[in-house]
C-alpha cells in the first residue's frame, strides 16, 4: 500500500534547502507497487532538488524488503560521498538534509542518524504505548552507537563495505 503522507513526504524531500549538490531517489521494490505511481508523480513535479524513482527488483531472503531495497540502493553506483536515507513516513521540516549532513563535516563521522518519536494524533492505547516504548528505548540504541531511525546519513565508503552490504 502507499503509506500515509507519502506524496507530502516527498515534495518535503524535494524542496529540501541544502547548500550542496544533492538528488532524491526514491527506492520501491516493484513497479507494480501502488507507491510508485506517487513517488514518479512527485519526481516529476517542480522541487528544488532533482528527483527519480526506481525499481529494486529486490526480493529479499535474510532481511525485510526495506534492507533490502536499501542494500540495492547503496549498490547503486553514485558520484556522491554522501548517502542519506528517510522512511516513508519521514515529515522532514526545510532544513532536514542540511541538519543530517552537518556531523559528516567531521572526518572522523562515518554516519549519522536520528530517532523519531511517534506521538500519537489522539491518545490510544497502543499509539502511545508505541510511543512509550520507543522513548524507553532510545537511550540504549545512542549509547550502543547503533544506526537505526527514521533518517541516516553515512560517507559512502563506510556504507558499501561488503561487510555491511553481506549483512543486510
Amino acid at each position: 500500500g502507499v503509506p500515509a503522507g507519502l506524496a507530502e513526504t516527498a515534495a518535503a524531500l524535494r524542496a529540501q534547502d541544502y547548500g550542496g549538490k544533492a538528488e532524491v531517489l526514491f527506492v520501491v521494490p516493484d513497479a507494480a507497487d501502488p507507491a510508485h505511481a506517487v513517488l514518479a508523480r512527485a519526481s516529476a513535479a517542480p522541487g528544488a532538488l532533482p528527483a527519480a524513482v526506481t525499481v529494486s527488483g529486490a526480493r529479499p531472503t535474510r532481511s525485510s524488503g526495506k534492507a533490502a531495497d536499501l542494500a540495492w540502493a547503496l549498490r547503486r553506483p553514485g558520484a556522491s560521498e554522501l548517502v542519506v536515507f528517510a522512511d516513508a513516513d519521514l515529515r522532514a521540516a526545510p532544513d532536514w538534509l542540511a541538519r543530517m549532513t552537518a556531523p559528516l563535516a567531521d572526518p572522523a563521522v562515518a554516519a549519522a542518524t536520528a530517532m523519531a518519536l511517534p506521538v500519537p494524533a489522539r491518545p490510544a492505547v497502543w499509539g502511545v504505548l508505541r510511543m512509550l516504548w520507543t522513548a524507553y528505548g532510545l537511550p540504549f540504541l545512542e549509547a550502543g552507537g547503533l544506526l537505526c531511525g527514521q533518517s541516516l546519513a553515512a560517507r559512502r565508503v563506510s556504507v558499501n563495505d561488503p561487510l555491511i552490504l553481506s549483512e543486510l
